[in-house]
């Protein structure tokens, strides 16, 4: 059972929740070795997936966070929230399977061993599928966000790709910024590519601290004359060693917000 504690402090006032979750914890798997052939390795990436998808779509913080941010809403409306989340999830489970085995395929492997930096792109552009939950401008803890940030910091090479399919097609930069062997910064870039008169970027950093700390920054940019207002989100986040996790998230405009929560195994 995961046990989640959300604060939500802004000029309206205060609120506390407690939200629980009965699913047992997840022991240690050694990784079994990927199949060959499309459909074998879409089920196997699938296996992989659903569970990870599902718990970071149905996070107690972030589920918890929802509700306070809609406090006012009936019962049926977080029912349906709830509905639509598990629809979401396993269409994201489906998808990213997909990708996923898209990128097994002997064309991928090859660009990768023979064009690096072409096949890295290609790779990361179909599947890199932790990336699309880096929200720089959202104060939410998202697992799949703390999963991007912990795998570009162990990687020592540029992340990047483009996003065409979306309906907020972009093109995404992540990478690290090290004194040799020392992790210093980690930052990650998008573009939006909207029109030839409007450009749009979002900025993420995230710093490393000691004891499993870290500190997240977001922004985003527009060129222009916009009626949109600027925003700067800070994000704390400390993994406990007893697997829980503490996050703050402060939201800094014109009327700023503050979450603050706490999940622990239960």
């Amino acid at each position: 059972m995961i046990a989640a504690v959300v604060v939500d402090a802004n000029a309206a006032g205060q609120h506390f929740d407690l939200q629980t979750d009965d699913a047992p914890l997840r022991g240690l798997d050694v990784p079994a070795a990927e199949p060959d052939g499309f459909w074998p390795r879409f089920k196997f990436a699938f296996d992989q997936n659903v569970d990870d998808v599902f718990a970071d779509q149905f996070h107690p913080l972030s589920t918890q966070e929802w509700s306070i941010l809609h406090s006012a809403s009936s019962g049926n409306k977080f029912l349906n929230h709830e509905s639509h989340t598990a629809q979401r999830a396993f269409v994201s489970t489906v998808e990213y399977s997909l990708r996923e085995a898209t990128v097994g395929m002997p064309v991928v492997w090859w660009l990768q061993s023979r064009q690096e930096l072409l096949g890295d792109f290609v790779a990361d552009s179909v599947n890199a599928v932790d990336e699309e939950a880096v929200s720089p401008l959202d104060p939410v803890y998202r697992p799949a966000e703390r999963s991007w940030w912990n795998g570009l910091a162990g990687k020592s090479l540029l992340r990047y790709g483009i996003r065409p399919f979306r309906t907020d097609p972009y093109a995404f930069l992540g990478f690290g910024i090290r004194d040799g062997q020392r992790l210093l910064l980690l930052g990650h870039v998008r573009y939006y590519f909207q029109d030839l008169a409007d450009h749009r970027f979002e900025l993420a950093f995230s710093l490393p601290l000691p004891d499993g700390c870290a500190i997240d920054l977001g922004t985003s940019y527009q060129f222009g004359f916009h009626d949109t207002e600027k925003k700067l989100v800070l994000k704390f986040v400390k993994q406990l060693k007893c697997g829980g996790i503490v996050h703050v998230g402060f939201v800094a405009q014109r009327e700023p917000v503050l979450f603050a929560g706490l999940s622990v195994p239960w």
